[in-house]
C-alpha cells in the first residue's frame, strides 16, 4: 500500500512530505531528498 509507505518514511525520517498530484495504478515508486547523498528510496 503507497500511502503506507509513504507514512512511514515519514515517520521514521521526521519529514513532511507534499505529493502534488497523483492518477491511476503505481507499480514503482520513489521518495528523493535531492539535498542528500543518497537520498532516495524506492519501493516496488
Amino acid at each position: 500500500d503507497v500511502s503506507k509507505k509513504i507514512m512511514s518514511f515519514m515517520q521514521q525520517r521526521k519529514r513532511a512530505i507534499c505529493i502534488l498530484s497523483a492518477n491511476g495504478s503505481i507499480s514503482n515508486a520513489s521518495l528523493r531528498q535531492p539535498a542528500m547523498s543518497g537520498g532516495t528510496v524506492a519501493y516496488e
